[in-house]
């Protein structure tokens, strides 16, 4: 079964993942209940809506079980293997932590419907401008990785 896993699980997580999210879209975009898709007051009443957010509430809850239970299979199989995670992940939490006590709360990105809309405001409304100053830092972090490591390739 490991063997399985290893050669074609990330086929079958792309698979049930992309037929899961069709589902989820053609559910709610439809528009079979009669109600359209931008009608957000009244899509929280459409069953199939509350059947979508369900579904994807289960898929999150299954992958980050997952994730932790492989996590874990990881560290006592390969300790050695396992300290670039470990390292990777204190890393991550040095930087989000650094964001958030790093910014003030007059510094926050806020979008204007969401803050109004949402009452969005305070440690939330630090948490999103956490969350979105990392990925854009993850983000040109690894852009830069995949550059460097295609230059090296191509003097080998």
């Amino acid at each position: 079964m490991y063997n399985f896993l290893v050669r074609r699980g990330t086929t079958i997580a792309f698979v049930v993942g992309f037929l899961i999210s069709a589902l989820i879209i053609f559910l709610t975009v439809s528009g079979a209940s009669g109600i359209s898709s931008d009608d957000y007051t009244t899509l929280y009443g459409v069953q199939e809506f509350v059947t979508s957010v369900g579904i994807g509430t289960l898929l999150v809850i299954v992958s980050v079980v997952v994730i932790l239970l492989g996590g874990i299979y990881g560290l006592i199989i390969n300790p050695k293997g396992a300290l670039k995670f470990v390292i990777g992940a204190g890393v991550l939490l040095i930087l989000m932590l650094a964001l958030y006590f790093g910014m003030s709360d007059n510094n926050t990105i806020e979008v204007r419907d969401l803050v109004e809309q949402y009452d969005i405001q305070g440690a939330i409304s630090k948490m999103i401008t956490v969350g979105i100053f990392s990925t854009l830092i993850l983000l040109g972090v690894a852009f830069f990785t995949v550059l460097l490591a295609e230059i090296r390739n191509a003097f080998k």
